[in-house]
């Protein structure tokens, strides 16, 4: 049997052209792949919904209730898009719907339906705390699974409620009308239903269907839209299609990024309004952004930026540990310093004068504090300066007994030399942030005070000669008999620099470093010191945000003394159940 090589294709078919072709297809590929992933990442999207239903909370609380219909809408896009439909915080989302519909809007049967769809995917869920009302309570309950089976919304896949906003195509509608409509929807009490997206694409045209029902003669039916920066309505005229279908026309130059608000009407011959989705002041909502975004940008294209912005810095206030404004600390510190002294006379031994000195400050010194946060960044602080001196004796060897002898103190000279110094410096301190979560900041200051640094000069013995009966002649205006020292200051002035690490809310670490100048005896200082800080007072940033972002409670904290004490037993208990997602019915 004869065997075969098997060879390789034709080197001039794999040329350099095609291989970067090749490869940059490959790279293409792979980029659309993981910004695909990245799109749908669920736990990124989960995250922007639970921030999207705060949002939308505080809007509540401020009875702007457009805000907060805008808010929830983007949510529900979000879990749509990352398969999130049946996520306990889709039915959370839905929830908060139904509240802003009813008691921002008064749209009983958005409200309804939003309660549904809330219930379809989480069955044992209760109202957020913030917003329940014995009313709003009522209208919960009121909105049966069961009494929905009927209705166009009873699939076993949740869908979007349609009032005031119909998303995609109606519901209940089916092909076979007249004049290229569909039939009439069915199910539904709403007199007028526009399949209106909620998101739309700025580079083509979009193309929206009303329904009227009944169908009436004559009737006609309007389009009021507003987009981006312009503040009157625009109003454009329906084409009748026949069974009580219209349809327009949105051309892409009305749809500029950011958001289109729109509404619709109808009226009949008359000119009698008849019907309406949407009012001029509580207008639907379309998101015009590219496809496949899961966040508008930032900045003024994104209506919600402003919330957003907001919502970080709650989540950077949530984290600090640092002091805050009306705090008051303790703090107690040690450094090591060294300094500069032109030629001058020493403090003990006045007679001697000896050259420029630059040297080491006593052995340590101890910096006991006291202060007060005017603001986050700017604080006011009394230091003392404690400074200690280690004592040398001059030593000489007698030549008669040719032992090592101290030096006697210069006749007449009386008390000892200084083995302390004292000084107070008041302090202005500034604070800048050098880490995202705020706990690691750059300090910086301003000191003035009065007192003394004290510089060391080390003991020496001047021998000149020996007398008659054998004994060392010392010469006292060059001997040093102990550790002398050389003064800076009464007066001083000085700036540092460094680094302070909070821990906690009542303790952080500070490590500075310090240069001070003195006079009338002047010299110049430079010196470090690591700190220990205890704050106590009333400065303090907000709690910590929730972590269970699904339990209502996460969601209905009050803020305000005005806000009524809410009853631990009538707070829904979370559950295990609470953090794991409700299974669909095909599972």
């Amino acid at each position: 049997m004869e065997k075969k090589a098997i060879a390789w294709p034709a080197a001039g078919l794999l040329t350099p052209s095609r291989l970067a072709c090749a490869l940059a297809v490959c790279a293409a590929s792979v980029g659309l792949l993981a910004g695909s992933a990245q799109a749908a990442d669920p736990k990124q999207a989960r995250e922007k919904i639970v921030e999207l239903n705060k949002q939308a909370l505080f809007f509540y609380e401020s009875k702007d209730w457009q805000s907060a219909k805008e808010s929830l809408t983007e949510a529900l896009d979000i879990a749509e898009a990352a398969n999130l439909e049946n996520n306990n915080m889709n039915a959370r989302t839905y929830v908060h719907l139904g509240a802003v519909y009813w008691v921002g809007f008064r749209d009983r049967e958005a409200a309804v339906r939003s309660f549904v769809m809330a219930k379809k995917i989480r069955p044992d869920i209760q109202l957020t705390p913030l917003t329940e009302t014995p009313e709003l309570k009522s209208l919960f309950e009121s909105a049966s699974v069961k009494t929905d089976t009927a209705s166009p919304f009873a699939s076993a896949a949740p869908t979007r409620p349609t009032s005031p906003v119909a998303t995609g195509g109606l519901p209940g509608a089916s092909g076979g009308g007249e004049a290229g409509g569909p039939n009439l929807v069915s199910g539904t009490s709403a007199r007028l239903l526009c399949s209106l997206p909620t998101i739309a694409s700025p580079n083509r045209d979009l193309t929206i269907r009303c329904n009227l029902r009944p169908a009436l003669d004559g009737a006609t039916v309007v389009m009021n839209y507003r987009p981006r920066g312009v503040e009157a309505y625009r109003t454009q005229r329906m084409r009748r299609q026949g069974r009580g279908w219209y349809s327009t026309t949105l051309s892409r130059g009305a749809l500029q990024k950011g958001n289109v608000q729109v509404y619709f009407e109808a009226r009949d011959e008359a000119d009698n309004h008849v019907a309406s989705m949407g009012q001029h002041a509580a207008p639907s909502v379309v998101a015009v952004r590219e496809p496949g975004s899961l966040v508008g940008g930032g900045g003024d294209e994104d209506p919600l930026s402003r919330i957003r912005s907001r919502a970080r810095e709650e989540r950077y206030e949530a984290g600090l540990h640092r002091m805050r404004a009306g705090s008051v600390w303790f703090g107690m510190g040690a450094g090591v310093g060294w300094g500069y002294v032109p030629r001058g006379n020493l403090e003990w031994q006045k007679n001697v004068k000896v050259n420029a000195l630059g040297t080491m400050t006593g052995m340590l010194h101890l910096l006991p504090e006291i202060g007060y946060m005017v603001s986050d960044s700017f604080g006011l602080a009394l230091q003392g300066r404690i400074e200690f001196i280690r004592q040398h004796q001059a030593m000489y060897k007698d030549p008669l007994t040719d032992k090592t002898t101290p030096v006697p103190p210069a006749p007449g000279l009386k008390g000892e030399p200084n083995t302390m110094a004292t000084a107070l410096f008041a302090r202005a301190i500034g604070y800048l942030d050098l880490s995202s979560s705020g706990n690691l900041r750059l300090s910086y200051s301003g000191d003035i005070g009065g007192g003394l640094v004290r510089l060391p000069v080390k003991p020496a013995a001047s021998i000149t000669g020996v007398d008659e009966d054998g004994k060392v002649v010392l010469d006292y205006d060059t001997t040093i008999a102990k550790t002398d020292t050389r003064p800076v200051g009464m007066f001083l002035v000085g700036a540092s620099i460094g680094l302070s690490w909070s821990l906690s809310r009542h303790f952080a670490i500070a490590l500075n470093g310090r240069a001070l100048g003195g006079i009338p005896n002047w010299g110049v200082v430079v010196e470090s010191g690591l700190s220990a800080q205890v704050s106590f007072g009333v400065g303090r940033g907000p709690d910590a945000l929730p972590e269970d972002e699904e339990d209502p409670q996460s969601f209905g904290a009050r803020r305000g003394p005005e806000a009524p004490p809410q009853k631990e037993e009538d707070l829904p208990i979370p559950t295990e159940e609470e953090e794991e997602e409700t299974p669909t019915d095909d599972s």
